[in-house]
């Protein structure tokens, strides 16, 4: 069938161009044909820092003089090759010849490599930014979700230099949206910082150096390394759009917007703001006591960028119906898949035995907008982390990587003392 009579309520676009973007309440039908799905079949980019391919020498060719024999068969052959043309029928006159079939109307074709496009009309160009550069990294995924949050890879090895972006996100633009400001000036404060748990952490991080150690400098122990600072000197953290409430608020705060993400949450979703250790002095007094006194701290962003599902149900977390235009949104499987539902329908259907009009068929099928699939951009297409997971495979190109944000150093006022 072409489509179904059904209407189901979705959210699209207002108007794109203002930040944050508005939304507006649409219908659509679901499609069920074989020719309109999402296709994976477009030629990946051009790899970031591929690995340089050296080319095997042309063997040498030798040339040889013909003998005459050969050469009076080369001959026989050319004209055996004339006679054969000349014989041949003349082709029909333009006025004979005969319509060509009519093609059948195709619909648009839609690729996985469109939706950063997509983003971008949508003023979402952080998001466009990762998702361009994900595709054009080296195939690399976890397979685990602590290989998704540590940056292990398919073969159990750390991410490459390349998987790890330290340039993209800057705190200036992560700051510009008030939850995550309130979140990170929260971090900052004396008394989230001296938590018992950040105080336990503390003492872990200081008792691994020896005993005798005077300070602790993180940057003279292990340079830049954003990864090696975070798994070894950081002691706080708080996170922004990962709790029922927190994700609740932002996705079904009004009508205007829909519950749709804004650019901040189509790079990171859900993530956290850390503190790090920037200085320690340590005291040394009679009887073995020491204290550390945390003068310097560093604040920043870290998050995975992954495709990797972490439930336990066999469910693809839904990203939304996407064309080259924008994005349309299931409410139902967009907030389930934002507050880890899993798969609403597979859970509603397990609860009650049935699904509620307006929620079946939203997660695998196109959606069309309209009445004609054969108008530009009049259908949308589901897409799923298991879409990209496919695209990895057919390629063998698309890589995971770890966020960084740069780093806001802070001389601490009063600063963090702890008995050793």
């Amino acid at each position: 069938m072409s489509r179904s009579d059904e209407k189901l309520i979705c959210f699209k676009p207002k108007n794109a161009l203002l930040t944050p973007p508005y939304w507006e309440r649409t219908t659509g039908h679901r499609v069920d044909m074989d020719e309109v799905a999402l296709s994976l079949a477009k030629s990946p980019p051009l790899l970031l820092n591929p690995s340089p391919v050296v080319a095997a020498p042309s063997p040498a060719i030798r040339a040889t003089k013909k003998t005459r024999n050969e050469q009076f068969l080369e001959n026989i052959a050319a004209f055996a090759q004339f006679v054969h043309d000349v014989a041949a029928p003349a082709p029909p006159r333009a006025g004979a010849r005969s319509s060509p079939p009519k093609k059948p109307k195709l619909v648009p074709p839609f690729d996985l490599q469109d939706v950063p496009g997509a983003m971008d009309n949508m003023g979402m160009s952080i998001s466009a930014a990762l998702l361009r550069k994900w595709f054009r990294l080296a195939l690399t995924y976890p397979t685990s979700k602590s290989g998704k949050t540590s940056g292990i890879d398919q073969n159990g090895n750390p991410y490459s230099a390349a998987n790890i972006d330290t340039t993209t996100l800057k705190l200036d633009w992560i700051l510009g949206f008030p939850r995550a400001r309130e979140k990170f000036e929260k971090l900052q404060t004396h008394e989230y910082l001296t938590t018992p748990e950040s105080i336990t952490q503390i003492k872990r991080i200081i008792n691994k150096f020896p005993r005798g150690t005077r300070s602790v400098m993180p940057h003279r122990e292990v340079g830049n390394d954003r990864r090696k600072l975070h798994d070894m000197f950081q002691f706080q953290i708080i996170t922004v759009d990962t709790t029922w409430t927190e994700k609740a608020k932002q996705y079904l705060d009004s009508d205007a917007r829909g519950g749709v993400p804004d650019d901040l949450a189509g790079a990171l979703g859900g993530f956290a703001f850390y503190a790090r250790i920037g200085a320690a002095e340590i005291e040394h007094f009679h009887g073995g006591r020491r204290v550390a006194t945390i003068t310097h701290a560093f604040f920043y962003m870290k998050n995975p960028y992954s495709f990797f599902d972490d439930g336990n149900d066999g469910s693809s977390q839904y990203l939304g119906h996407w064309n080259k235009k924008g994005v349309l949104l299931a409410p139902a499987s967009f907030i389930a898949s934002k507050i880890g539902m899993g798969d609403l329908e597979a859970h509603i259907k397990t609860r009650s035995n049935s699904t509620p009009a307006g929620i079946e068929g939203w997660a695998e099928f196109p959606v069309l907008v309209g009445e004609d699939v054969n108008i530009r951009d009049a259908v949308y297409y589901s897409v799923r982390n298991k879409d990209f997971r496919a695209w990895q495979i057919l390629h063998k190109q698309g890589g995971d990587m770890l966020l960084f944000s740069d780093e806001k150093p802070v001389r601490l006022s009063p600063p963090i003392v702890v008995e050793l």
